[in-house]
């Protein structure tokens, strides 16, 4: 038995975990977004500045997802509601991060590829809980 005030790690570990892989996950989206529009842009846009702007969209994102504490919830047991709230930091983070970016870097990147990068990464984060989910239920 573990004395009381030594907390517990597996949770952290659990948490961490988690943001290692939302971290991954935001950054293939926003990666895979963002060279999609990089390699149709007809003005041509510089890769340093797309990778400035992926940046500061992921940094907001696993902000809001820390502030919110999105990882404090046990996946294996969530239910809709806990799927509905993912659903709704992700969006709300990427417009938050969308707009912080286009208003302080000044990158006039078209509004649709921000709305896809938005999608993708919630279509993602959703998905990543999901197997995450079946995977600890099949271990048992």
């Amino acid at each position: 038995m573990i004395h009381p005030s030594i907390p517990n790690i597996k949770p952290m570990r659990r948490r961490i975990l988690l943001y290692l892989i939302d971290t991954g996950i935001i950054c293939a989206a926003l990666l895979f977004g963002f060279l999609s529009y990089y390699l149709t842009a007809s003005p041509a846009v510089s890769l340093p500045v797309l990778l400035l702007e992926l940046l500061v969209l992921a940094a907001v994102q696993i902000l809001v997802e820390i502030l919110c504490k999105l990882n404090n919830i046990i996946w294996q047991y969530a239910g809709v509601h806990e799927y509905l709230y993912l659903i709704t930091l992700s969006v709300c983070g990427g417009i938050l991060g969308s707009a912080l970016s286009y208003f302080l870097l000044k990158n006039r990147i078209a509004p649709i590829y921000y709305l896809f990068c938005i999608v993708l990464c919630t279509s993602l984060l959703a998905l990543s809980r999901i197997l995450y989910r079946e995977f600890r239920n099949s271990r048992r």
